[in-house]
């Protein structure tokens, strides 16, 4: 499934001139491929380090991917930088129940040119929900420019801010595994 993602019209993007990003399901959880296009010189992009669990990965460019399964109000949300640094989190309700998520780390790989930076994740799904659970999804991002100004992606923007965590962000719906 892919999905192209847009900016929030609050924040508009200083140079980029694409972004989507790819979700497959596989037997042990996620491969999501990011695809940015832009004059990445003009761009923050964290340098490649050892992967390591990190918070605030969202203060500079970063990709995320929320699930949650189709009715209820928990979810979780996944954090996945360029360095290779990662976040996992569970949530009990909007923004509410904040507690890391014991998964194995997941694999992110790099491919970067002048003007196009691929990010790939595989990722685990934790062990709940189990593998034949549906699930909705929200893709996002957040890119930061050289000047400071961070833009906001996702597929769609319920809110006059920025706010992924909003119930009506998750409109992917993922079969089971």
């Amino acid at each position: 499934m892919i999905a192209d993602l847009q900016p929030h019209p609050a924040h508009p993007p200083s140079t980029l001139t694409s972004l989507s990003a790819r979700i497959e399901r596989t037997a042990r959880g996620f491969q999501i491929t990011y695809d940015l296009g832009a004059d990445l010189s003009a761009l923050r992009i964290p340098a490649p380090a050892a992967p390591a669990r990190t918070d605030e990965l969202w203060k500079t460019t970063c990709f995320e991917l929320f699930l949650r399964q189709p009715h209820g109000p928990g979810y979780f949300e996944f954090n996945f930088s360029p360095s290779t640094h990662w976040a996992a989190y569970s949530f009990t309700g909007r923004r509410e129940g904040m507690a890391p998520i014991d998964i194995a780390a997941p694999t992110i790989t790099r491919q970067q040119t002048a003007d196009r930076l691929i990010l790939t994740v595989l990722l685990d799904l934790p062990p709940s929900p189990p593998a034949e659970t549906p699930l909705r999804a929200a893709l996002t991002a957040i890119v930061e420019d050289t000047t400071g100004a961070r833009s906001f992606w996702a597929i769609t923007h319920p809110a006059d801010t920025p706010d992924f965590h909003h119930p009506d962000s998750f409109v992917l719906d993922l079969p089971p595994g």
